[in-house]
């Protein structure tokens, strides 16, 4: 049977260097789940947070910078709705998961937004 590590190298060798996510053992988290005011003081700490935790921003470029524009003008415009169906922030044991475009949105534009907001924490066992 072919090991993930083996994968991960067959994977590497053929499409070039990078990082190779293969699945694991599934993760019991806690969810809390709550609408909040991300403002840009709150960005930045959730930013940080990140970049304190991997110094390189490993995981945590943002990839589409039009995108960020996009959303830090529509921002700015008063154009940014709230939706209470729309995909929420996440923050897995205090790091960012899922929302970091917007976040540098926040900052870009220096406007608070009203978003929903996943935290999950970790279970111990």
């Amino acid at each position: 049977m072919t090991t993930n590590d083996q994968i991960a190298d067959l994977i590497q060798k053929t499409f070039g260097a990078g990082r190779v996510r293969l699945p694991g053992p599934k993760v019991n988290y806690h969810e809390v789940t709550s609408v909040e005011e991300i403002t840009p003081l709150k960005a930045m700490e959730l930013i940080a947070a990140c970049w304190e935790r991997y110094e390189s921003g490993r995981n945590f470029y943002p990839t589409k910078i039009e995108k960020i524009k996009r959303y830090a003008e529509a921002m700015q415009n008063g154009e940014w709705e709230y939706r209470p169906d729309g995909d929420p922030i996440c923050i897995t044991d205090g790091l960012v998961t899922g929302g970091r475009h917007r976040l540098h949105a926040v900052l870009l534009s220096n406007k608070t937004i009203k978003a929903n907001v996943k935290r999950k924490t970790t279970k111990e066992n």
